[in-house]
């Protein structure tokens, strides 16, 4: 193989790789949102005096959001 084929090889490579990673820093995003907004839901729910096993929010099981 020539020089200029594993540099363009791994020129590919590498611009996969960017690509895989900001699609899970994307997906990380969407995830902690949706999260967020679960979050909220169960509070303003459980505010309103809804009983918790009739809440659609989810309990801040992974930490309060920021």
């Amino acid at each position: 193989m020539k020089r200029y084929h594993v540099a363009g090889l791994l020129a590919a490579l590498l611009i996969a790789m960017g690509l895989a990673g900001h699609q899970d820093y994307e997906e990380q995003v969407r995830h902690e949102q949706m999260y967020c907004d679960m979050v909220a839901t169960w509070k303003a729910e459980a505010k309103s005096g809804v009983p918790v096993n009739d809440r659609t929010g989810w309990p801040p099981y992974d930490g309060e959001c920021k």
